[in-house]
């Protein structure tokens, strides 16, 4: 799995130098963005993704566990 890493800077030969260093790590998906504007719509469409992601995986896992119908009904407890 990687980390995902967004990049922000109004100089581009900044950029250019610290996205080709942090580039290196295997386990890094790095993406550049020199406008400040664009680079939080990047960033808040990311976060949206992995929420969205979180909650699939959540689902599966409560599919996996009470079935594909879920926990269906509860039968009521007798008296004592």
């Amino acid at each position: 799995m990687s980390i995902d890493v967004l990049l922000v800077d109004e100089d581009r030969d900044v950029l250019e130098i610290v996205q080709t260093f942090l580039e290196q790590e295997d386990d890094l998906d790095v993406t550049s963005e020199g406008d400040p504007e664009t680079a939080l719509e990047l960033a808040l469409s990311g976060v949206r993704r992995r929420r969205q992601r979180l909650q699939d995986a959540a689902s599966r896992r409560a599919g996996a566990v009470w079935g594909t119908a879920g926990p269906g009904p509860v039968a009521p407890l007798s008296p004592l």
